[in-house]
C-alpha cells in the first residue's frame, strides 16, 4: 500500500488541477466579458436571491453531479484515504473553488451567478467526498468475507443497479415517444392523460439484456451476505420490480411517457436474472473455480458495457453522418450535454460512471498482468475509449468526450476504492495455466 500512497501522492496535484479545469471549462464558457460596474452591481443583486424553479433544479442537480467527482478526486489522491478530515477539506476547497468561479462569472454578460450553485457546487463536494469514504470504509469491513470473485458483490451490485435504475428513470431514447415540457403539474397531467393500455405492445427487447445483470449481480451479493439461493432470488426479483415500477411512475413529473412495454421488459430482465442466478449460482461455484470465475466474469461484462454504449446496434454507413458527428464539439467536456435542459443531461454523465466502477474493481483484484501497465486499471479505461469512439459508427449515437472521461473516472474510482479498503491482486486474469505433467510410463 506505500507503494500506492507515493504514486497517489504523485498524481494528486495534477489530478485536481485536471479536474479543476473541467470545472472551470464547464462553468466558464463561453465567456464574453463586461465590466461595466453597473451591470456588475445589477448581476450580484440577482445572485443573492434564492430560486427554485424547474430550471433552477435542473442546474443544481448538474452542479451536483459536477463537484461530486471533485470530492472523488480529492478523497482518492489524499494520504490519509477516508478519515474526516479529507472530507472536511475536500468540502471546503469546494466550496472556495465553487465560490471563484461565481465570483468570475459576475464579470460576464452570458454567464449567471447565483447563490444557489454556490450551496450546490459545496453539497456535490461534500457528497462526492462522504460517499468515497462510506464506501472504502464499507469494503474494508468486507476484507476478510468470503465471495465468489475475490471482491464484495454489493459495490458491483449497487454500482450496477444504478446505472439500471438511472436508465430506467430517464431512457436514452426518450424523444422517440415524445417528452413533455412545461411546469411539474402541466407535465403530470398530460403524461397521465396519455397514457396508453397498449404501449404494453411496445417492448424494448434489448432492455432484457441491459436489466437482466442487476438481477444477476443482486443475488450474488445476497448470497454473500448469508441468504440462500431461493430467498434471494425472490429479494431480488422483488426488490427490482419495485424500482422499475418507481422509475416508470417518477415520469410523469419529469415529462416522460410511461410505457406499459419498457416497465415489463425492465421487471422481466431483472427477474429473470435473478431467477437464473438462484437456480445455477451453486452449480457455477462448484464447476468453476479460481482464476476462471474471474476472467468469466470480465469477459460478460465487457459485452454488457458493449450493448449499453452501441445501442440501438445500427451500423451507421453515411459519411455525412461521420462529418457531422466529428463535426460536433464532442472534444469539450460537457458541451453536448448542454443541448438538453432536462435530467437526461444529468443522467448522461452519471450512467457511464456506475457502468464503469464494476470494471475498475474487478481489475484491482483481478490485475491482466501483474507487472506494466496492465496491473492497473488501464485495460478498462481503454475499453471505454474504444466503446465510445466505436459510438461514430453507429446510428443514433456519437462520441463524446465527456462520457469517455466519465466512464475513465468510474474505472479508475472502481479500482482506488478496492486498494484504499486493502484489496490486493489474487492473481492474472493473462496469466496461462501451468501445463499438465507428462504422463509417467
Amino acid at each position: 500500500m506505500s507503494q500506492l500512497h507515493a504514486r497517489l501522492e504523485r498524481l494528486r496535484r495534477p489530478a485536481l488541477a485536471a479536474y479543476g479545469v473541467v470545472i472551470l471549462i464547464a462553468t466558464l464558457t463561453p465567456f464574453t466579458v463586461d465590466t461595466d460596474p453597473a451591470h456588475i452591481r445589477g448581476r450580484l443583486a440577482r445572485a443573492l436571491v434564492v430560486s427554485l424553479n424547474r430550471a433552477d433544479i435542473i442546474d443544481a442537480a448538474r452542479n451536483v453531479v459536477l463537484f461530486a467527482g471533485w470530492g472523488l478526486v480529492w478523497m482518492a489522491t489524499s494520504p490519509r484515504g477516508g478519515n474526516w478530515r479529507s472530507v472536511r477539506q475536500a468540502t471546503i476547497w469546494g466550496f472556495l473553488l465553487s465560490l471563484s468561479v461565481e465570483l468570475c462569472q459576475l464579470g460576464s454578460s452570458n454567464r449567471f451567478a447565483s447563490i444557489n450553485d454556490v450551496l450546490t457546487n459545496t453539497g456535490g463536494s461534500f457528497l462526492g467526498a462522504i460517499c468515497f469514504a462510506a464506501v472504502v470504509y464499507t469494503l474494508y469491513g468486507h476484507r476478510d468475507r468470503k465471495s465468489y470473485f475475490g471482491l464484495p458483490a454489493i459495490l458491483l451490485a449497487a454500482s450496477y443497479g444504478a446505472s439500471a435504475f438511472l436508465e430506467a428513470l430517464v431512457p436514452l431514447f426518450r424523444d422517440d415517444h415524445g417528452t413533455v415540457h412545461g411546469g411539474l403539474l402541466t407535465r403530470t397531467a398530460i403524461i397521465l392523460a396519455g397514457f396508453r393500455w397498449d404501449s404494453i405492445r411496445d417492448i424494448p427487447w434489448e432492455d432484457l439484456f441491459l436489466f437482466a445483470p442487476a438481477g444477476v449481480l443482486a443475488v450474488v451479493a445476497l448470497v454473500e451476505s448469508g441468504r440462500s439461493h431461493r430467498d434471494a432470488a425472490y429479494r431480488s426479483g422483488i426488490a427490482g420490480a419495485m424500482l422499475c415500477l418507481m422509475a416508470e411512475l417518477l415520469h410523469a413529473p419529469l415529462g416522460i411517457p410511461i410505457l406499459l412495454g419498457s416497465l415489463l421488459a425492465h421487471i422481466a430482465g431483472v427477474g429473470l436474472g435473478a431467477w437464473a442466478t438462484g437456480r445455477w449460482l451453486g452449480s457455477f461455484s462448484q464447476n468453476v473455480r479460481g482464476v476462471d470465475r474471474p476472467r468469466i466474469l470480465l469477459s460478460c461484462y465487457a459485452i454488457v458495457l458493449t450493448l449499453w454504449a452501441w445501442r440501438p446496434f445500427l451500423p451507421e454507413f453515411d459519411p455525412a453522418q461521420y462529418a457531422r458527428k466529428l463535426h460536433d464539439p464532442w472534444w469539450i467536456p460537457l458541451a453536448l450535454t448542454e443541448r438538453w435542459n432536462d435530467f437526461f443531461s444529468v443522467v448522461d454523465v452519471s450512467v457511464p460512471f456506475f457502468l464503469a466502477v464494476p470494471l475498475g474493481a474487478l481489475l484491482a483484484v483481478w490485475p491482466l498482468h501483474r507487472v506494466g501497465a496492465l496491473r492497473t486499471a488501464l485495460p478498462g479505461i481503454y475499453l471505454a475509449l474504444v466503446l465510445e469512439a466505436g459510438q461514430l459508427f453507429v446510428v443514433g449515437r456519437e462520441p463524446d468526450i465527456t462520457d469517455f472521461l466519465v466512464a475513465a473516472a468510474g474505472v479508475a474510482m472502481g479500482w482506488l476504492c478496492l486498494r484504499r479498503a486493502g484489496f490486493q491482486p489474487y492473481g492474472e486474469l493473462l496469466k496461462a495455466p501451468a501445463p499438465a505433467p507428462a504422463a509417467s510410463r
